[in-house]
């Protein structure tokens, strides 16, 4: 999708999939018990 037509670009996209993954995160580990975490992720 064009971003000029309303779609979203890749930055957008890729921001939004970390913002879903670390919000997801959050709420499963405490982050008390859990200070850390690293997530690798690649194609």
């Amino acid at each position: 999708m064009d971003p000029a037509l309303g779609g979203f670009s890749l930055y957008q996209l890729m921001e939004m999939a970390a913002f879903s993954v670390a919000c997801s995160i959050s709420q499963v580990y405490d982050k008390k018990t859990h200070p850390r975490i690293l997530v690798c992720v690649g194609p």
